[in-house]
């Protein structure tokens, strides 16, 4: 997957490219192809695709920031499992101190949330098992090992391995969304219509530096907005990373 800067660079070039083709043919065309009446069409039919190009657009932000958020509040939700798994082997007592210390050895070195991409990257089954040998599935293993002495340590125990499988299936719900990103149909129909519209405005554009300015203005907003879309696809690195504070609170937690 092209990250979010080619993808905008990409998007850029071909609306530039389709603003310079525009006012190329513009300079060879028939002067009656350049008649008032000709612009008024080109400009209902720019205007139309603009509007459609719009709506769009704005179905692609709101795509991408409803996964954004959806990501941030897994994340939230499992900073709040982790306090409160560690509260509930507290509560166990000495003997689940190594499950502990684990999830508190597992969330420092997880906190960046970089694994989700590395994990979801790898092919051999052997290697991604022994990468999960030191994450929740080695911590709900010390967990089933533990010897409930009574009733309150049998609920325990049941309520922290409820926990840590409800923290697993949102881990591979992070790798599954990894490879989630922008639509590609839909972004190719807005290139096309984006394109479309550089096209027909720089048919009949004055060729000064006044409106080649504004015009590669237009294009670079177009393109930025394009690259925040898919970088919002990609909240674990870039510019639209997620924060960690919520790990990095939960970390103090466990630290306690």
């Amino acid at each position: 997957m092209m990250s979010a800067l080619v993808t905008s660079l990409i998007v850029l070039a071909i609306i530039i490219v389709g603003a310079f083709a525009g006012s190329a043919l513009g300079k060879v065309l028939p002067s009656h192809h350049l008649s008032d009446s000709s612009k008024d069409i080109v400009k209902f039919g720019t205007g139309f695709i603009a509007t459609l190009a719009a709506l769009v657009l704005g179905l692609l932000v709101a795509s991408a920031k409803s996964s954004y958020d959806a990501k941030a509040e897994e994340i939230q939700q499992s900073a709040a499992k982790i306090i409160l798994l560690d509260h509930l082997l507290r509560q166990y007592g000495p003997e689940a101190k190594p499950a502990r210390d684990m999830m508190r050895a597992v969330l420092v070195a997880r906190q960046n949330m970089r694994w989700v991409k590395s994990e979801s990257a790898v092919p051999d089954q052997d290697v991604r098992q022994s990468q999960q040998g030191a994450g929740p599935d080695a911590i709900r293993s010390i967990i089933v090992a533990l010897v409930p002495a009574n009733d309150g340590q049998r609920s325990l125990q049941t309520r922290s391995l409820h926990i840590i499988d409800d923290f697993m299936q949102t881990r591979w719900l992070f790798i599954a969304q990894s490879t989630a990103g922008i639509s590609i149909p839909l972004l190719v129909v807005l290139v096309v219509w984006l394109a479309t519209i550089a096209f027909g405005t720089g048919l009949y554009a004055p060729r000064n530096g006044t409106v080649a300015a504004v015009a590669l203005l237009c294009a670079v907003s177009v393109s930025g907005a394009v690259y925040l879309i898919a970088a919002m696809y990609d909240p674990f690195e870039g510019i639209m990373r997620i924060s960690d504070a919520p790990l990095r609170t939960a970390l103090g937690y466990l630290d306690n």
